[in-house]
C-alpha cells in the first residue's frame, strides 16, 4: 500500500467489501480537500473494474460531454458518440454493467448537484428502477462538508435511504502519520505533524533526511513549493471574496477566536463568512465542555493545523516571504514562538491518546464524551482553561493537563491541575498529567500522593509515552 494510504486500511477494506458485493451499493464518501478521498477511490479501482469521474465547476453541458467521453471509452458504442443527458448516460451504464461488479465513483459530486437542482431526483429514479438490479457500487464523493451532510445524507434528500454506507474521511492521527515519517524521531515527527497536520499530501512534502528548520525553509517558505501557497490556492477554488476570508483566518490564527473579536478585526459582520468556512470544514465552532450550544461562549478555531501555521507565520509576513528573507523569518519570528505555538498541537496529541486509551487500563473509567473547558473561576473571578475533560455522562470525570515546555513540570503545575478540578461539579475528579519533559522530584512526589497519573512524551525510541 502506498504512503497516501497510511491509516486507511479499514476504510479501504470496507470499500472493497462493498465493491465485491452481489447487490447494488451506494457509498457517500466525504471529507476536506486533500484528506485523501481521491487516493482511496483510485486505490480501490486498482483491483476493481470501474469508472472514476471528477465534476468541476463547469456548465452541465460541458460536464456531460466529458462524462460521455469517459463512459464511451470503457463501453464503446457503434451508434453513440455522446449522450443527450446524464439520465441517458446512466441508463446506458446500467445496460452495459449488467450483473457484473462495477464501481462508479463521482468525485466532487456537490458541483453538479448544486448546479442542477433536478439531478438528485433523477439519480433517485435511476437507482430505484435500474441500478438496484445491478452489482454497481456508486460512490458519491464530495468536499463541501455541510452540503454532503444535509443535501446527500439528510432525511429530505431525494437519495436518502438509497445509500448503504457513509464514510467521513478524517485527517491522519499522529500515530498514523508517524509511519509516513518513520526516519524521524518521535519529536521531529510530532513537530512535522504539528505544523502541517494530518493531510497525507502535506505530510509527503516533508523530507525526513533533513531537519524541521530546513523543511520549513525548502518546502513551505520557498516559492514554487506546494505548501507555499496551498491554503490560498485551496480557498480561491471555493470562495468568491477571498480577501475577507483570509482576514478572518489570519485573525483566528492569532488568537481572535470570539465572534465579536473576529467581527471587530475585519470591520464587518462575520456571521455569513464564518458559516461558509464551517461548511467547507476549514473552521469549527467549539463550546466549553458541558455547555449547551445555544450560548455565546463558543469560540472559532481553524480545523487544519497547516492553515493555522500559514496564516500566522506566512500570510502575516508575506513581504518577507516574497523577498526570500527566509532565514530572517525563521530566526526572528518562527523559531522563537514555535514551541509555544505547538502547545496546542500537543494538546491535540494528548486528546488522541485519551481516545486510544479509552476502555483500557490506562484510564480509570470508560468516558462517553470529551472536550476542552474554559470559563470563569467563581472563587478568583479569573478566566481559567482546562486542556481536556472527559466524563462517563454521570458521576465520573477526568481532568487533564498538558504541558509542552522544555523544562520539567513543577509542583506549581501540579497544584494548578488540582485547583482546576474544583471547577467541575463532580466531587473528587480523576486527574491526568501529560508533559514533554516529565515532572521534577517535588512535582512527582505530590502527584503520587494525590494519585495523579502522569505520562511523559518519549522524544526518541519506539514508545511514544513513558509512565512516571
Amino acid at each position: 500500500m502506498s504512503q497516501a494510504f497510511v491509516g486507511r486500511k479499514a476504510e479501504l477494506a470496507r470499500c472493497r467489501k462493498m465493491a465485491a458485493s452481489s447487490q447494488f451499493e451506494c457509498l457517500v464518501l466525504y471529507g476536506r480537500r486533500r484528506v485523501g478521498k481521491t487516493y482511496l477511490i483510485l486505490e480501490l479501482l486498482k483491483d476493481h473494474r470501474g469508472l472514476y469521474f471528477t465534476f468541476e465547476q463547469q456548465s452541465t453541458p460541458v460536464l456531460l460531454e466529458k462524462f460521455s467521453e469517459r463512459v464511451l471509452q470503457i463501453f464503446p458504442s457503434a451508434f453513440l458518440s455522446s449522450f443527450t443527458s446524464f439520465e441517458q448516460a446512466f441508463l446506458y451504464l446500467a445496460e452495459q454493467v449488467g450483473t457484473e461488479p462495477f464501481t462508479l465513483a463521482l468525485d466532487e459530486f456537490q458541483y453538479i448537484a448544486m448546479q442542477d437542482k433536478t439531478f438528485l431526483s433523477m439519480l433517485q429514479n435511476i437507482i430505484d428502477h435500474h441500478w438496484q438490479k445491478t452489482n454497481l457500487l456508486l460512490i458519491l464523493c464530495g468536499s463541501y462538508m455541510s452540503f454532503m451532510e444535509s443535501e446527500i445524507l439528510g432525511a429530505k434528500s431525494p437519495v436518502f435511504g438509497r445509500r448503504t454506507a457513509s464514510l467521513k474521511l478524517e485527517p491522519l492521527r499522529f500515530t498514523e502519520a508517524r509511519t509516513m515519517l518513520a526516519a524521524y524521531s518521535n519529536l521531529d515527527a510530532f513537530l512535522a505533524w504539528g505544523i502541517v497536520g494530518g493531510m497525507p499530501l502535506y505530510l509527503k512534502q516533508f523530507d525526513t533526511e533533513v531537519d524541521i528548520r530546513q523543511n520549513i525553509l525548502d518546502n513551505i517558505l520557498a516559492k514554487g513549493s506546494l505548501l507555499n501557497n496551498e491554503p490560498v490556492f485551496a480557498l480561491k477554488q471555493e470562495l468568491r471574496e477571498p480577501s475577507l476570508y483570509f482576514s478572518i483566518l489570519e485573525g483566528i490564527s492569532t488568537g481572535k477566536t470570539k465572534y465579536n473579536e473576529i467581527t471587530g478585526w475585519i470591520g464587518a459582520d462575520a456571521g455569513y463568512y464564518l458559516n461558509h468556512l464551517i461548511a467547507l470544514g476549514i473552521v469549527t465552532r467549539e463550546m466549553p465542555f458541558g455547555v449547551k450550544d445555544n450560548t455565546r461562549k463558543g469560540i472559532y478555531q481553524l480545523s487544519d493545523p497547516y492553515f493555522t501555521f500559514y496564516f500566522r507565520y506566512i500570510s502575516r509576513y508575506l513581504s518577507l516571504v516574497e523577498a526570500e528573507k527566509h532565514d530572517l523569518l525563521w530566526n526572528q519570528v518562527i523559531e522563537p514562538t514555535l514551541s509555544a505555538y505547538l502547545g496546542q498541537r500537543f494538546e491535540a496529541l494528548c486528546g488522541e491518546q485519551l481516545d486510544e486509551w479509552n476502555g483500557t487500563e490506562n484510564l480509570p473509567f470508560i468516558f462517553s464524551k470529551k472536550g476542552r473547558w474554559w470559563g470563569t473561576n467563581p472563587a478568583t473571578r479569573s478566566q481559567e482553561e482546562i486542556d481536556w475533560v472527559a466524563s462517563d455522562g454521570a458521576d465520573k470525570v477526568l481532568v487533564v493537563e498538558c504541558k509542552w515546555k522544555t523544562s520539567q513540570a513543577t509542583e506549581q503545575d501540579i497544584h494548578t491541575l488540582m485547583a482546576r478540578c474544583t471547577l467541575m461539579p463532580q466531587s473528587d475528579p480523576y486527574q491526568f498529567f501529560f508533559s514533554r519533559k516529565g515532572l521534577s522530584g517535588n512535582a512527582s512526589r505530590i502527584a503520587q500522593a494525590h494519585h495523579i497519573r502522569s505520562m511523559t512524551f518519549a522524544e526518541k525510541g519506539d514508545m511514544l509515552w513513558n509512565r512516571e
